[in-house]
């Protein structure tokens, strides 16, 4: 076959698909929303002192580098939670003009509170109840993602992540019952 009769792979392809079949596609990443790179970048950040605490306890506990890890594991997690929960307390400001009522403000106090009272906790209790206070929060963050219609994928993100974040504190919570 001559170069100029050659069809290529490409256009073979093209010639089989309906325009209608090609814009599928399209359609799909419509539906389904990225978040912005820079968010998912600094998202999956915050779970990094979480996953290197989690490591340094289950590699040498009993130690004092596994206790200096676990203050700092508790120490950082009751300040991410504060953080997320006055961040929706910031949007909730910004977004509510003059129908902010009492109750909801009251609400995302919550997790701010809940975040000093950790720091006072033993570590099994501590690591459990941040444990619960982000999947809280999580649940939380998707119920009110289904009813904001600017940023469909801060639901999803927020599940990645907690799962991250989970995963790393109960690797410590297994680590203090099995050291």
């Amino acid at each position: 076959m001559s170069a100029e009769h050659a069809i290529e792979p490409a256009s073979l392809a093209q010639a089989k698909v309906s325009p209608r079949a090609a814009e599928a596609p399209k359609a799909v990443k419509a539906a389904r929303p990225q978040a912005p790179a820079a968010v998912l970048v600094l998202s999956y950040a915050r779970v990094v002192p979480f996953v290197a605490t989690a490591l340094i306890i289950a590699l040498s506990s009993p130690s004092s580098a596994a206790t200096s890890a676990l203050a700092a594991e508790m120490a950082y997690g009751a300040v991410l939670l504060s953080f997320l929960g006055g961040a929706r307390w910031g949007a909730a400001i910004r977004t509510g003009g003059e129908q902010i009522r009492f109750r909801p403000l009251a609400l995302l106090l919550l997790p701010t509170l809940f975040s000093w009272c950790v720091i006072f906790m033993a570590p099994k209790v501590a690591l459990a109840a941040l444990m619960a206070g982000f999947l809280l929060l999580a649940l939380a963050e998707r119920l009110s993602a289904r009813q904001d219609h600017g940023h469909e994928w801060r639901g999803g993100l927020e599940v990645a992540l907690t799962i991250l974040t989970e995963m790393a504190l109960g690797a410590s919570l297994a680590a203090l019952f099995f050291a």
